[in-house]
């Protein structure tokens, strides 16, 4: 049913449908179903990777929430906590889009606002995780993602 590529995060987990000639796609942290869109695509295997495999338990995970940056309301694709503090901001595109610095600063104008150790940009095709230190500016780059027992 999908004509989207392979991520880099593949899992068994994802689940499709059709209806009414629309893709339909399950988000199983919110448990519910979803327009399929590219960005939701991938999206989708981002969050079960970071739950199934990083071992974030679900009600850490804040998906799709609205937050206001300089009066304007933004909406950040997920943010998960650790120890009920922000430590991970996601930033999904889809596929096509290319993880530029542009979007690089987008997500850290919405970090101004939430202050998570650590911004993580995701095309399905690339990953970056970059920890940005919030009073300095200084960026760094790690290789993936933390698990959970890592933190």
């Amino acid at each position: 049913m999908s004509s989207y590529p392979p991520t880099l995060y593949p899992s068994d987990q994802i689940r499709l449908k059709k209806e009414r000639g629309t893709d339909y796609i399950y988000d199983s942290l919110r448990k519910k179903w979803l327009v399929l869109t590219p960005e939701e695509w991938v999206r989708q295997h981002l969050l079960l990777h970071v739950h199934h495999v990083l071992n974030y338990a679900v009600s850490s995970i804040a998906i799709e929430k609205v937050i206001e940056i300089n009066g304007m309301p933004k909406r950040f694709d997920a943010l998960v906590y650790v120890q009920s503090k922000p430590a991970i901001l996601i930033e999904c595109k889809a596929p096509n889009v290319a993880l530029t610095e542009e979007v690089f600063h987008q997500a850290c104008r919405y970090n101004t606002e939430i202050n998570a150790p650590l911004t993580v940009l995701f095309n399905g095709l690339q990953v970056i995780v970059a920890s940005v230190d919030i009073t300095t500016g200084k960026v760094g780059f790690l290789k993936e993602i933390p698990t959970r027992s890592q933190w």
